[in-house]
């Protein structure tokens, strides 16, 4: 089995919906990353490039995203929707199929203009149907379900099943905004974001976040005790990501340093009706089978 190196990666500025980049179809935006990203490395093109993509308006908007890059025609291309983690099932596919000899270099990530989501609704005009049929933008998480807030209730959801409450979510919401901002004032991600279309900040940032604006801030739900709001939530974003992903021959022949190895993956079902709990099972059924712990890790 081949080893797997990350040889680096080009994110774009986050945009929030209807922000910096309301205009820009998410194929452009992820196209303008993965050329310069090719740029970077030297290359003409990848072997292949693989794209998460959820919300987007269906069809291979992977392949769509590689010709917008200009990238070679000979490439192979397409896209893969698992909803939340589409760009990171997309990276590990990529691994995988370096580790399989069949391919050497690999562009993984994914783009998403949440601006430019359409909307969406089976073609059933028949009186006596039992198919319920909303206009919807969101795909369903779990049978039955078609409200576009399935990820806030599961959230509602699995904080209730933590013991969450809104004084520690608005915390660590005031936290990760206050680390944000010193990455953001001290360039640590400067040598990844991509500045395009006119683009000079994350627009998720909120620098003026304080305790007080967070305990203003109006619910997002009707969720009984419900502890989410519309500051201690996540934006709805448009942004694209992708990483080169290498076999440890390619880079060798090119006499390139890697930022890191690919040494595990976790993929593994959970319950849809709390979403955010999945991840914590499929990191801790890795950490388990590499004898680590969450203290053992450097960075998230």
């Amino acid at each position: 089995m081949n080893r797997v190196f990350l040889a680096g990666g080009l994110r774009s500025h986050i945009g929030i919906r209807n922000g910096i980049f309301k205009h820009i179809r998410p194929e452009v935006l992820g196209g303008r990353v993965v050329r310069a990203l090719c740029q970077r490395y030297g290359i003409q093109g990848p072997d292949a490039l693989i794209c998460g993509n959820a919300v987007g308006p269906g069809g291979n908007i992977g392949r769509l995203l590689l010709l917008e890059g200009g990238l070679p025609e000979r490439a192979a291309a397409f896209t893969i929707d698992l909803q939340c983690a589409s760009g990171l099932a997309a990276i590990h596919m990529a691994a995988l199929s370096i580790m399989a000899g069949e391919w050497d270099v690999v562009l993984a990530g994914g783009a998403e203009s949440a601006s430019l989501q359409p909307q969406r609704r089976y073609a059933d005009n028949d009186e006596r149907s039992s198919l319920r049929n909303p206009v919807f933008t969101a795909a369903q998480f779990r049978p039955g379900e078609f409200g576009d807030d399935a990820m806030l209730l599961g959230a509602e959801r699995a904080a209730k099943a933590a013991g969450i409450t809104r004084e520690e979510a608005d915390e660590a919401a005031l936290l990760s905004q206050e680390r944000a901002k010193k990455a953001a004032e001290e360039g640590w991600l400067k040598d990844v974001i991509l500045p395009l279309f006119g683009s000079s900040r994350d627009e998720a940032l909120r620098k003026r976040m304080s305790e007080k604006l967070l305990a203003r801030a109006p619910r997002v739900t009707d969720f009984p005790e419900g502890i989410l709001t519309a500051a201690n939530t996540c934006t709805i974003n448009d942004g694209a990501a992708f990483v080169m992903l290498a076999s440890e021959r390619w880079l060798r022949e090119r006499d390139l340093v890697p930022s890191a190895e690919i040494k595990g993956f976790s993929m593994i079902g959970a319950d849809p009706a709390v979403p955010p709990l999945s991840a914590d099972l499929a990191v801790s059924l890795l950490l388990r089978d590499k004898g680590l712990f969450y203290s053992d890790l450097d960075a998230f």
